[in-house]
């Protein structure tokens, strides 16, 4: 939220601003967790918000994986036709990719957790400055995160990064249409492969995917 901070007139109460943060936790394999956090005015969470920031995530130099897999809850901005033509047209070109989608009220623990840390940031930030933009926002808050100013944090917690996030609306949304798409909790499409699904999404479930 801009416009908080230590000492608020009621002028500036009435004229706060929202913003999305959104977050994407990125697993190394075998054992390295990062964040990356989003500031947006953008605050339609739609396809075409996911879409973007993954876009993004894509285009640090870091994000260099043959295989990918996403995990997802089952909101409408990620199980959808438009994020199934992007992540299966357009980034299955030059990755193996799997999209994965949890059972309902399942699987986002770790980003709940997550924000939990960024609220304490930003109740912390805003006890000593005034927030007036994204841009400060964002900046604060990787200050707080590089100098750990709010005590001894867990080492994963300190290997986040947060960047303002903005993007202009497409003429014309791409999709990939599946049928039923509700019945399938696991897609996944290799470089030169046809698309997959099944209704398991765990890698116990053995090899019974459907074209």
């Amino acid at each position: 939220e801009i416009g908080t901070g230590p000492q608020t007139t009621s002028h500036d109460f009435f004229h706060r601003s929202q913003r999305s943060y959104f977050n994407t936790t990125v697993f190394f394999y075998p054992n390295k967790t990062k964040y990356v956090d989003w500031v947006s005015r953008a605050l339609n969470h739609n396809a075409e918000f996911a879409i973007n920031v993954i876009r993004q995530l894509a285009a640090f130099g870091w994000f260099n994986f043959k295989q990918i897999s996403f995990f997802a809850d089952c909101g409408p901005h990620f199980r959808n036709a438009e994020m199934l033509y992007y992540l299966f047209h357009e980034l299955s070109e030059t990755h193996d990719v799997n999209l994965n989608f949890f059972c309902e009220k399942h699987g986002k623990s770790i980003c709940d957790s997550h924000f939990s840390y960024v609220s304490d940031w930003l109740n912390r930030i805003t006890d000593r400055v005034f927030l007036r933009s994204t841009e400060q926002t964002v900046k604060e808050l990787n200050e707080c995160i590089k100098s750990n100013s709010i005590g001894k944090l867990p080492s994963e917690i300190l290997d986040a990064e947060v960047y303002e996030f903005e993007y202009l609306s497409a003429a014309v949304h791409k999709t990939l249409h599946v049928k039923n798409i509700k019945t399938y909790l696991s897609f996944k499409k290799d470089m030169g492969e046809p698309l997959m699904g099944r209704v398991l999404s765990t890698s116990q479930a053995g090899n019974n995917w459907i074209p």
